[in-house]
């Protein structure tokens, strides 16, 4: 295996500011709990497999309820993250032997970068 760049993106239960705390307390579980979550991601079956329903939607944005949302991502939709912590996904950049070079200069330009980087995160989930 050649040189290589792990990173990690953490999941996060989060849900709508302003919610009725003596109605909507913050759960300190999520099993039976609703939880949003888009199309397509992995974080339903990591939901299944903790008891909690994972409700699959288009925009999670739309969804008036918690969601399984990367961190990053929790304020770009509205809302607030609560003590759970669902899960973390790692992830590797790996390159064949002798690309340490390349590697190297990919990291430069994404930690020169690093300051757009939410921005350019939320211009890409809104492409069709």
């Amino acid at each position: 295996m050649g040189p290589e760049d792990r990173t990690h993106q953490t999941v996060l239960h989060g849900t709508h500011p302003g919610r009725d705390p003596g109605r909507d307390a913050e759960p300190d579980s999520i099993e039976g709990v609703q939880i949003a979550v888009k199309d397509g991601d992995e974080a339903a079956a990591w939901l299944q497999k903790k008891d909690a329903v994972p409700v699959r939607v288009s925009a999670i944005a739309d969804f008036h309820g918690p969601a399984a949302v990367p961190s990053w991502k929790l304020p770009q939709l509205g809302f607030v993250p609560t003590k759970i912590h669902l899960f973390e996904r790692k992830h590797v950049m790996a390159g064949p032997p002798g690309e340490n070079g390349w590697l190297r200069r990919v990291q430069e330009f994404i930690d020169g970068q690093r300051s757009r980087v939410p921005a350019l995160l939320e211009q890409n989930d809104t492409r069709p």
